[in-house]
């Protein structure tokens, strides 16, 4: 048993044989996605709408928040991108080259959502409910990610689009963004606050739509930040009640909602970046994060959020028979997460396998990215994961 759970680990690992390599992101990716995934069962459980009422206590507006996974994705995005940039500031490692940054991001990206945006266009034509012109100018905006800016909305193909098109549009500007490590400890602590705050008052003032990275960027100026803050970092934190500390934040980032608050759209990056940080520092939570099932389907992450609103929504159309249903809305809600979770696993392992893990490993072999430096960071003899998406 225990043979067949390596070959399945080295089989699904994200980064076979590297030596250095932090599970405990792929970890918080997992609760990312499982967020996500909770939200979008909602969809099909009788209407999101049905959070608030199907729990008690405020249980509903933990499960009916779960579209703040993409925004944990955000903060994870932006601390995976620039740390690279950061070790060579700080410790001086080689800098990655922008020739090799640009290029990973499109091998790495790309092709994994070209192909499944294809197949939902396929999908679509098939079905003759829509003509192929505005099928394939819909098609074409979401493949170069500029749907939300050309049409104002997400991609009539699915709507999970929109923050791939936020996290592009952070991969253009990151390298400029990661100038910031040049500055002295003092005056990074100066501008990553200043920046902070203008950011997150303007996103509490822009209009919806169209949906663009000023929006979020809160977010991933918090992962840039911590960043920073991890090249320099020489201990972990110990003790159980970092576990509660954990759930706490977990439950105040996916209860809180932010419309129409600039104090909450102040404290949901701040509530991000505090798991980024409990998940990187903190031991207790680090270890369960790298429990190797979490940190396995965690880096499974990008094909799971490509692949899973179509599955849900494709089994959603026909219900499960009455002797599968089970008397209690919340347990028969939590009973339907687990079934589902079932096909839509197995259809992003086969995703993950044969298109976007390739295109992983083609993205290593086509740009020689420089390893970072032994510093004094206190995961050094392990290697940041390759970006997922290169987060979502």
């Amino acid at each position: 048993m225990r043979t067949l759970s390596a070959r399945l680990a080295t089989l699904f690992q994200r980064s076979p044989g590297r030596e250095r390599y932090l599970p405990e992101v792929d970890g918080l990716r997992f609760i990312a996605i499982g967020l996500v995934f909770l939200l979008h069962m909602l969809f099909v459980y009788g209407g999101v709408q049905e959070g608030p009422v199907l729990f008690p206590l405020k249980l509903g507006a933990f499960f009916g928040g779960g579209y703040k996974g993409v925004y944990l994705f955000f903060t994870i995005s932006g601390f995976v991108v620039a740390l690279p940039f950061a070790r060579s500031a700080v410790q001086g490692s080689p800098r990655p080259g922008l020739r090799n940054y640009y290029l990973r991001r499109l091998i790495r990206i790309e092709p994994p959502h070209v192909v499944f945006m294809t197949f939902l266009l396929l999908v679509r034509i098939l079905a003759g409910q829509e003509s192929i012109g505005y099928l394939l100018r819909h098609w074409a905006a979401s493949v170069f990610y500029l749907h939300n800016i050309l049409y104002d909305r997400a991609s009539v193909l699915t709507v999970i689009a929109w923050s791939l098109e936020v996290e592009v549009q952070f991969y253009v500007l990151a390298p400029l963004l990661f100038r910031v490590f040049r500055l002295s400890v003092r005056r990074q602590a100066v501008v990553f606050s200043v920046v902070f705050l203008i950011s997150g008052l303007a996103s509490a003032w822009l209009p919806e739509k169209p949906v663009t990275l000023l929006s979020f960027f809160p977010y991933f100026w918090v992962g840039i930040a911590i960043a920073g803050f991890y090249v320099r970092a020489k201990r972990y934190y110990s003790g159980f009640w970092l576990l509660l500390v954990f759930g706490a934040a977990l439950f105040l980032f996916t209860a809180l909602v932010p419309q129409g608050s600039v104090f909450v759209r102040l404290a949901l990056p701040l509530l991000s970046g505090l798991l980024l940080f409990l998940g990187l520092f903190a031991t207790p939570v680090r270890r369960v994060l790298s429990l190797r099932s979490i940190a396995l389907v965690g880096g499974m992450c990008y094909s799971i959020y490509l692949t899973h609103f179509y599955v849900i929504g494709q089994l959603g159309e026909h219900p499960l028979p009455e002797i599968l249903h089970l008397s209690y809305p919340p347990i028969d809600y939590l009973w339907h997460c687990v079934l589902y979770a079932v096909p839509v696993l197995l259809v992003a392992s086969f995703f993950y396998l044969f298109i976007e893990k390739p295109f992983m490993n083609l993205s290593r072999r086509w740009t020689k990215r420089p390893v970072a430096g032994e510093g004094n960071a206190p995961a050094t003899r392990r290697a940041i994961n390759e970006p997922a998406q290169e987060d979502l």
